[in-house]
């Protein structure tokens, strides 16, 4: 919220002083050092209202209106490509999922990250590349992790000569959205800086460390381990913290591989359901007994059981929704190096809400027929 704060009042992206990552943040000094440190797009949705006695109250209202309008997106795409009933699940599971809600209040980037993205794809849908490219730009210019997939978008649109016009105008258009802020960075922290510093080198150290299942703060583990301190007295800036986080996450990548992929695998789950930092700590202590605990656990792990599976059974028609297989599988794929918990995830929900609703309409049919042939038997 300084971010917002200072970029209001003084028209500057900067933390009021010189951010270094893992310290605790001082008390502003009014040294508006520009940063590169997040994502810009987010800080600049808060700015005008950060000012105003209830902004925060005026900035969940504005998330609850983008999470209804994104609903809305989902059952449009649903029922393009599925069937009216597709499209009532999939908006359903979008409206009551207790991530989807429970994000709303929550001043953090994915409601308008998923907002801008799920309109993209509706805009490709539509085959208006030009407008899914700028929605997508501006996603990444909420979230820095659609970048590499704008990239795998372009180099898909290279060697796929039937799709090459259409991936290639989204992800260029895409690009273009995000270069300004590019060059903007390089002027004023003096490094090639895409969109962000932060994440791209300690979410991949943050990955090499295991955290117990029973932990319910992971932050109090990374804290723990030695590197840390030692980032503390070392990193100046924030550029310099990440390269000191992703120079150290190689080591111990290189130092014991089999051991690094088997933790990974073990940790990848808390993606899905049973992240401690989001669970316990935010969500999870509402559920006051045991049987709602199994229930959330049960519900989030079949909804993306629910979700692979219908993406499996509309593979016939993955000429025409590749960019929506395509866009969870990355974020899938990307999140196995990193550090992982269900907010990561959580970007993939309207995606996966739309497979989930045809694997259960699937489903019905098949047990309709069945009963229509036991009749005739």
């Amino acid at each position: 919220m300084l971010l917002a704060q200072n970029l209001w009042e003084h028209h500057v992206f900067s933390f009021g002083f010189q951010y270094v990552w893992g310290l605790p943040d001082p008390v502003p000094t009014g040294n508006l050092v520009a940063t590169a440190a997040r994502a810009p797009l987010y800080p600049l949705m808060l700015a005008p209202f950060m000012s105003l006695a209830h902004g925060l109250l005026i900035v969940r209202v504005i998330q609850a209106v983008l999470g209804a309008i994104t609903v809305a997106w989902v059952f449009v795409l649903a029922k393009r490509y599925f069937s009216h009933r597709v499209a009532v699940l999939a908006a359903l599971m979008m409206t009551f999922g207790p991530m989807t809600v429970y994000s709303t209040i929550l001043v953090l980037s994915e409601v308008l990250f998923m907002f801008l993205l799920t309109g993209s794809m509706l805009a490709w849908s539509h085959k208006r590349p030009i407008v899914a490219g700028l929605l997508l730009g501006l996603a990444t210019l909420a979230r820095a992790v659609t970048l590499p997939y704008s990239i795998v978008l372009a180099i898909i649109g290279i060697v796929w000569s039937k799709m090459r016009r259409e991936y290639l105008q989204v992800a260029l258009v895409s690009l273009l959205v995000v270069a300004p802020w590019t060059v903007r960075n390089y002027v004023t922290q003096h490094h090639f800086i895409p969109v962000n510093t932060l994440g791209w080198g300690s979410n991949l150290y943050f990955g090499t460390i295991y955290v117990p299942y029973n932990n319910t703060n992971m932050w109090l583990v990374y804290g723990s381990v030695k590197m840390e301190k030692d980032l503390y007295s070392n990193a100046k800036t924030d550029i310099e913290a990440e390269q000191i986080y992703r120079d150290e996450a190689i080591r111990r990548i290189k130092q014991n591989p089999v051991g690094w992929v088997i933790d990974r695998i073990m940790q990848y789950p808390r993606l899905f359901a049973v992240s401690p930092q989001w669970l316990t700590e935010k969500l999870f202590h509402r559920m006051s007994t045991l049987p709602e605990k199994v229930v959330y656990f049960a519900g989030a792990v079949l909804f993306y059981l629910l979700g692979f599976v219908g993406m499996w059974l509309s593979r016939s028609t993955w000429r025409d929704i590749w960019f929506m297989s395509l866009y969870a599988l990355y974020i899938f794929a990307a999140q196995f190096p990193m550090m992982t918990e269900e907010r990561y995830a959580l970007i993939t929900v309207p995606v996966m809400a739309i497979f989930a609703g045809h694997t259960l309409v699937r489903i019905a049919d098949a047990v309709r027929a069945r009963r229509q042939v036991a009749k005739v038997a």
